[in-house]
């Protein structure tokens, strides 16, 4: 498996997948993600929940979020924007 990239210091991986979505208190979403390079036998340290915001600032590609196929709110989703 690839080590994961280090950025100031700290470990940053890249996502492979984002698995599943749910809505936290105060309408907060967050995505399940499965981490590039992970196992493939579940482990809780390879599948995360993560707010939107901060999949953004890892530069997550647009697709994973499942946005062409309907897996995801559109509509909510584009507020995040």
């Amino acid at each position: 498996k690839p080590p994961p990239e280090l950025k100031d210091g700290d470990e940053e991986w890249e996502v492979e997948e984002v698995m599943d979505s749910r809505v936290r208190r105060g309408g907060r979403l967050e995505f399940l993600v499965k981490w590039k390079g992970a196992p493939r036998s579940i482990s809780h340290r390879h599948f995360t929940f993560r707010s939107y915001e901060n999949l953004t600032t890892l530069k997550t590609p647009r697709k994973l979020f499942g946005w062409e196929d309907g897996k995801f709110d559109r509509e909510y989703l584009d507020k995040l924007e």
